[in-house]
């Protein structure tokens, strides 16, 4: 499974009887992961000159740039939250899919600690049409594509480290589809 056992714990209390989850995975709206890259990258740089500039020594600057990074960053979970309202309706830079033997459940998660802080929505399998994700690049996220029936979607990506694969192949062997 793509998430933690300890992630799944925290959605514990949202399962129905009989449910168990069968794949899992954080993603977020796509173009997000590298624009909270250039913008932590830029934040670390503009905080490590100012730092430098103004106080003398290395771990002055040093911290400088923690802190611009650390603000960049910031800056750009705010600007995921803006494209998830966009690709999903959710108020959330990040959410967690769990996709489960019933249903594919979307959570919001909190900002800081990436953990579920909600269930923002839940779709009945028989309303997914399709799971799939692309190959990753080098240095770019995997896209995820969730299509409902409805002719919707969720557009997604996610980091390779989060497996989105294991998601799709789940949904596949869950629904034959």
């Amino acid at each position: 499974m793509a998430v933690t056992k300890y992630l799944l714990s925290l959605i514990d209390g949202f399962l129905k009887t009989g449910e168990e989850p069968i794949g899992a995975v954080r993603a977020t709206a796509r173009g997000t992961v590298w624009s909270s890259a250039l913008l932590g990258g830029a934040g670390a740089a503009a905080g490590w000159l100012v730092a430098d500039a103004v106080a003398d020594g290395v771990l002055a600057a040093a911290l400088g740039g923690g802190l611009g990074g650390a603000a960049g960053m910031l800056l750009g979970g705010l600007i995921g939250t803006f494209r998830m309202q966009g690709a999903a309706g959710l108020r959330s830079s990040t959410v967690l899919l769990v996709l489960t033997t019933r249903r594919l459940m979307v959570f919001r998660t909190s900002l800081w600690g990436n953990r579920p802080a909600g269930l923002a929505r839940e779709i009945p399998l028989d309303a997914v049409a399709a799971v799939t994700v692309g190959e990753p690049g080098y240095f770019s996220p995997q896209a995820i594509t969730v299509e409902l029936t409805d002719g919707g979607s969720l557009r997604l990506e996610s980091g390779r480290q989060e497996r989105a694969g294991d998601l799709a192949a789940a949904f596949g062997e869950a629904t034959g589809r």
